[in-house]
């Protein structure tokens, strides 16, 4: 799941609003995740729980 937010929905909020903000997007702050942040936005990227499983893959291949 990858998910981009401009630079004021994450910089300077408090804690608890972007994990409510990260939860009501389907993101969970509390299993690993990636956060890049560029010049205009915040990615967040986290893999599903099915890939996390299956280390990315199918599970029949």
């Amino acid at each position: 799941m990858r998910l981009d937010f401009t630079l004021d929905q994450i910089l300077g909020r408090n804690p608890r609003e972007v994990s409510r903000l990260f939860k009501s997007l389907g993101l969970d702050p509390d299993r690993p995740y990636r956060a890049q942040i560029t010049l205009n936005n915040v990615i967040i990227e986290q893999d599903t729980f099915s890939e996390e499983k299956t280390g990315g893959r199918h599970a029949l291949e």
